[in-house]
């Protein structure tokens, strides 16, 4: 009976010994696929954290027979890799994914910090330079719209004065040249003072002076009349106002000069003739009031008047004028001044006169006034 309960507790022990034995080897050696066993030596942390799995077999040993330490290849407390495997393999510099080039960004076509664009396209592509202020789509580079001419820089050649000029000689006829060294329309005044109180205008493209009374224009000044040229009075004899209807028969103005020596009544007996170079005209404009002082002569209308042959012919008192007399218009309505004017030499020099009668000698003076209704 001793004999068997020895046998059983040595066989129970032995159980016991081989099972502790069968589980070290279980934690210490796991079989490979192939037969192996992997050692846990040096494998308190895994050589390589974060990895991916390595291309060849690593921490494989062959044992050349039952050893208490596994062998190996060689150095082991490294699992054996291909090549330096701290990292994993790859085809290149391999911190971020694989790709096709430099890939910090996703992979375009270009330099694709913006999507990829036909061209520079900071602002939206046009058939001109992108990226500026000008309008898109024209077909130049223009912001004003293509004219078929320069006429948008210059205005048409007639309204351009001719340029360049040093001297009035390099303008044409009819233009001087300015202080702007610009060829413009002369003005035949420009410069000329008349003296003794003239006042210059253009008659005929020349500068014609309006003397005061007792000078005349001579050479576009005022010369001081003398000789036989002298007027000793004149006036508007009569009528010193007209009212007529339009188109109505005209009414005569008469006007009368006096020259000391040649107007007497003593010296000539009617019917009279003209003197040589001796004319008187009836002068008229629109409006009221005073003639203007001097008189303008290309402000007004002039008439020939006709010498009176019989004046001083019938019975009464006699004076020592001649007299002129011409017809009012009645042809245009309005309300009129009218004047007198005489010469002595032809036209060279004029005296004027109003309806106080008297020689005109300042603006405060009386011409004629007609109204044609």
């Amino acid at each position: 009976m001793k004999k068997n309960l020895f046998l059983v507790s040595a066989l129970a022990l032995a159980l016991i010994f081989l099972s502790a034995c069968g589980s070290s080897k279980t934690n210490d050696e796991q079989p490979d696929s192939d037969g192996t066993t992997v050692s846990d030596e040096d494998t308190t942390e895994p050589a390589d954290t974060g990895t991916t799995e390595p291309d060849g077999d690593t921490g494989t040993t062959e044992p050349d027979g039952d050893t208490g330490e596994p062998e190996t290849d060689g150095d082991t407390t490294e699992p054996e890799t291909d090549g330096d495997t701290t990292e994993p393999e790859t085809d290149g510099d391999t911190t971020e994914p694989e790709t096709d080039g430099d890939t910090t960004e996703p992979e375009t076509d270009g330099d694709t910090t913006e999507p990829e664009t036909d061209g520079d396209t900071t602002e939206p592509e046009t058939d001109g330079e992108a990226g500026t202020d000008e309008e898109p789509g024209t077909d130049e580079d223009s912001v004003e719209p293509e004219t078929d001419s320069d006429s948008a820089i210059n205005p048409p050649d007639e309204d351009i004065p001719s340029l360049g000029c040093m001297t009035n000689s390099d303008c044409n006829a009819g233009e001087i040249c300015s202080s702007h060294n610009i060829c413009v329309e002369a003005d035949p005044c420009d410069g000329v003072t008349c003296g003794n109180g003239g006042v210059c205008t253009v008659e005929t493209a020349a500068a014609y002076c309006n003397c005061t009374s007792g000078y005349y224009n001579n050479n576009a000044s005022c010369a001081e009349i003398t000789g036989d040229s002298v007027a000793g009075w004149v006036g508007i004899q009569w009528p010193a106002t007209i009212t007529k209807d339009l188109n109505a028969d005209a009414d005569k103005v008469y006007g009368q000069i006096y020259v000391s020596g040649k107007t007497e009544y003593e010296s000539h007996m009617p019917p009279t003739t003209c003197p040589d170079g001796w004319k008187a005209q009836l002068g008229y404009k629109a409006g009221t009031g005073a003639a203007e002082y001097p008189v303008i002569a290309s402000n007004w209308t002039w008439i020939d008047a006709e010498f009176n042959t019989l004046h001083n012919s019938g019975e009464g008192e006699k004076d020592n004028n001649f007299e002129f007399m011409a017809d009012f218009p009645t042809n245009v309505a309005g309300s009129f001044i009218y004047i007198f004017r005489f010469s002595l030499d032809n036209g060279a020099s004029w005296w004027y006169a109003d309806a106080a009668p008297a020689i005109i000698t300042s603006a405060s003076n009386t011409p004629g006034q007609a109204t044609i209704n």
